[in-house]
């Protein structure tokens, strides 16, 4: 199975770093759906196994990465992994635009790029652990959407 890293990694092996694919086999799968529930996959209606005629992405199903090696990791809410998973998909505007009346966001790139920051800082990053990058991605959603 094809998974997406939503969160910086550190393995064994080496880091897996945020928005990295990675192959896990259906043995280790089936191991860690028994022991974690966060792992098991959240398949989105853009992302289903079936490829369209007007995509050339891969097929892949995001889910949280648990490294057996490493475990106690803390992981997203369902919510926020949801969050996550849609926003990494997202390229930056090429536009300036509004998040709120008084909340403009000049440099679109430099915004994305911050959050891809903090998201990979994981669940008990500062701007996580107190709610502000969930609502600044709740508030990107409905302005992208």
């Amino acid at each position: 199975m094809k998974v997406r890293a939503l969160t910086e990694v550190p393995t064994a092996k080496g880091i897996i770093q945020v928005g990295q694919i990675i192959e896990i086999p259906e043995s280790l799968m089936a191991k860690l759906k028994g022991k974690v529930a966060e792992i098991t996959p959240m398949v989105d209606d853009r992302l289903s196994t079936k490829k369209t005629s007007h995509t050339s992405k891969p097929d892949l199903t995001p889910a949280a990465i648990v490294d057996p090696v490493a475990p106690g990791r803390a992981l997203w809410s369902l919510e926020m992994q949801s969050l996550v998973e849609w926003f990494m998909m997202q390229e930056a505007p090429v536009e300036p635009f509004y998040l709120e009346p008084h909340q403009r966001v000049l440099d679109p790139v430099k915004y994305f790029h911050s959050l891809r920051q903090d998201i990979a800082t994981g669940p008990t990053g500062a701007r996580a652990k107190y709610g502000t990058l969930q609502d600044d991605l709740r508030k990107l959603r409905i302005y992208l959407n």
